[in-house]
């Protein structure tokens, strides 16, 4: 019945059984769906229709992105707040676009770096995840935090941003998207 793994064969017959092994199971691995819906390419250009400034009426606070001769640029501005009789004081953001994944022709996720007002300096790195993007019309933006405990989600490099903000992890970060219309 095993006559084929018997003494009697020679070694090259071993060696091209499993050989042959190995080839039909990393085809077989190769041609599995992840299930991300996405690619893992990244640019540090953000698709052309979300340049510009995008603010939510409601609340006065927004983003703006613009595009240099070095990087992208993306600016993240909020008004003073109050919340049950607090204030808390408003702020403008101001970071590098390091790495942008779409997920798709209306969605993705921009990686930034903060160069002014980091909540957590030795964390520089943040995201934006946005979607339903209709260009010179809306958008529908939100930073990142740990939703759940509301921490913030900030990494220490690019490469901990890249591998932490995903499709698959948007998720654990947005909890609701804020509607920005043109200006």
């Amino acid at each position: 019945m095993f006559s084929f793994f018997s003494q009697n064969k020679s070694k090259s017959k071993h060696f091209l059984f499993v050989a042959l092994i190995f080839i039909l199971v990393t085809v077989f691995l190769a041609s599995c769906d992840t299930g991300s819906g996405t690619t893992n390419t990244t640019d540090d250009r953000v698709p052309d229709g979300l340049l510009g400034r995008w603010a939510d009426p409601r609340f006065l606070d927004g983003y703006e992105i613009t595009r240099g001769s070095g990087n992208d640029t993306l600016t993240i501005f909020r008004p003073d707040m109050e919340w049950e009789g607090e204030i808390f004081p408003g702020s403008i953001s101001v970071g590098n676009i390091r790495s942008v994944t779409p997920f798709n022709d209306t969605a993705g996720v921009i990686i930034f770096r903060y160069t002014s007002n980091a909540p957590v300096p030795a964390r520089p790195f943040s995201a934006v995840y946005y979607e339903n993007l209709i260009p010179g019309t809306s958008v529908r933006m939100a930073t990142v935090i740990v939703l759940g405990s509301w921490e913030n989600a900030d990494t220490a490099t690019l490469r901990e941003a890249i591998e932490k903000f995903t499709v698959d992890t948007q998720g654990n970060f947005i909890g609701t998207f804020g509607t920005y219309l043109y200006e």
